[in-house]
């Protein structure tokens, strides 16, 4: 645990109120949605780049490790949990400025405790043409948070990572690092936050899903309202006739007629978004009966699989004519049916933050989801596992069925996803949800997520994103990279004071 001596340094080093000891927040500091065991030693809460290079001074010098986490929402992934135990949490929520806002040159600037919903909040008062990427995950989630993590949203710029551009970054030695032309400094470039590079090495990339630095502000691209905007949904009847769909997806996103990201979900992540798992049809039972999920599935009108994306489009006659050709593309490769769905038709609007896929976590609770879902709070079982799969038919359908064959016999249902990571890569997404307050559920969730881990990466699917629950997990290494980053690390971070362990050793 952190010495109390170093907690009164802190105290002393910060404003008042800056660091937390209570007991009942540092008990839900260390609450996710499985079962940990890491405890928190105390929150600290910085307003400032200063107070973060403040804290982070102490810390080294006491050799106090610290978490960082923008607003601690990643459910899935392990929330607010440090990936070791008696660290010392830095809540960057109180960072919660934003710095810029260019509307005709498309881009704004962050701090990390900026969430969707304010963000969304900002631009329309402002009465911007630009939209944000929005996310499965709560509007209360930080966008820099998403984007830092690779997290995968809906739009034209659903990858957000590949839209983050000049971080502020502060180093454990104290030291600051601007990425890009930032680095150079206001006055010296006119130009900072338009260029994905700048001049040089670019380190971006190294303060991504790693413990290298405490990333304190990023300028993120953002892309115009579009003039046409249409859901297409396509149903694909039977597990077997994914392959060529999937294909198809993958040539209107290579060819451009797609802007924004594809979506396909299993039958059971259809049922899981529409209602709570079917205690009484299925007798108490679990995983759920395949002929309560064939019933469901005929009475609902949805196939083995869905797929959906959005057509974006600046003028109604190019949205019409993509509209058109993707329809033509999807029905060839075997889709019942597509439907092309407007705003007044139910499509979702650009940009608007949502709840929407919240419920899903409560699949297996046997309570109604609440008013404002909190999945810490309410025992919610949610462990993802997501790992990267070929955007080839063959390649999404052995992975889909890996995991549909693995969850059953751990005792849960396939709640599958593919999501287009790019035009050339599929995340294959598999939810482990569950009832924490059921005895033995977390054993088991671990023990699936285990074994997903190990079926996918055996067959060549190996994860691209894994948070706290993959603490320990022993990945392949087929080149010197770990090594490499090791001396990284020690050149960033020589008092090893920021815990890293989520992504293999990082």
């Amino acid at each position: 645990m952190v010495p109390d001596a170093a907690l009164r340094r802190l105290e002393a080093a910060l404003p008042q109120g800056s660091v937390v000891r209570d007991e009942a927040e540092r008990a839900a500091a260390g609450r996710a949605t499985f079962a940990t065991s890491q405890r928190v030693a105390a929150v600290v809460r910085p307003r400032s780049l200063e107070e973060v290079r403040a804290a982070l001074r102490v810390c080294s010098e006491e050799k106090v490790r610290v978490h960082p986490v923008s607003r601690g929402k990643n459910y899935g992934f392990g929330s607010r949990v440090p990936p070791r135990d008696g660290c010392l949490l830095m809540d960057l929520s109180r960072m919660d400025r934003v710095v810029e806002h260019d509307d005709a040159l498309g881009f704004i600037t962050l701090e990390p405790g900026v969430s969707f919903a304010q963000a969304h909040a900002y631009l329309q008062e402002r009465g911007s043409r630009l939209r944000l990427t929005t996310i499965g995950g709560p509007p209360e989630a930080s966008v820099v948070g998403n984007a830092l993590e690779r997290g995968e949203g809906r739009g034209p710029h659903s990858d957000a990572c590949a839209h983050l551009v000049d971080l502020e970054v502060a180093l454990a030695t104290g030291e600051v690092v601007r990425t890009g032309l930032s680095r150079f400094g206001p006055g010296a470039a006119r130009a900072r936050g338009l260029h994905r590079w700048g001049l040089g090495p670019a380190l971006d990339g190294l303060f991504s899903q790693s413990a290298l630095g405490v990333v304190t502000r990023a300028t993120l691209w953002l892309a115009p309202a579009s003039e046409l905007v249409r859901d297409l949904v396509a149903k694909v009847a039977r597990a077997e006739d994914l392959p060529p769909v999937v294909d198809a997806f993958r040539e209107l996103l290579l060819e451009g007629t797609l802007r924004s990201n594809v979506v396909l979900w299993n039958d059971v992540k259809a049922m899981a978004v529409s209602r709570q798992y079917p205690f009484e049809e299925a007798g108490g039972r679990t995983p759920l009966p395949p002929e309560l999920l064939a019933a469901w599935r005929e009475a609902a009108g949805v196939g083995a699989w869905t797929g959906a994306t959005t057509v974006f489009a600046p003028d109604r006659g190019i949205g019409l004519t993509c509209t058109r050709r993707a329809r033509r593309a999807l029905v060839r490769a075997g889709a019942q049916q597509v439907h092309s769905l407007g705003l007044e038709e139910g499509a979702e609007p650009q940009g608007v933050p949502t709840r929407r896929a919240l419920p899903m976590a409560y699949w297996r609770k046997k309570g109604a989801v609440p008013a404002e879902p909190d999945l810490d709070r309410d025992g919610c079982g949610v462990i993802w596992v997501d790992v990267a799969v070929p955007f080839e038919g063959e390649a999404a359908a052995q992975a889909a069925r890996i995991a549909a064959d693995v969850m059953p016999l751990v005792g849960f249902e396939p709640n599958l996803s593919l999501l287009s990571a790019g035009a050339r890569c599929l995340l294959l997404a598999a939810m482990i949800a569950y009832d924490r307050d059921v005895p033995g559920e977390d054993e088991k969730a671990m023990a699936c997520h285990r074994a997903l881990m190990r079926e996918l990466g055996a067959a060549g699917f190996p994860p691209l994103r894994s948070g706290v629950e993959s603490v320990g997990l022993a990945l392949p290494e087929g080149d010197d990279s770990g090594a490499v980053l090791q001396r990284v690390k020690a050149a960033l971070d020589p008092a090893g004071v920021l815990a890293g362990g989520k992504h293999g050793r990082w």
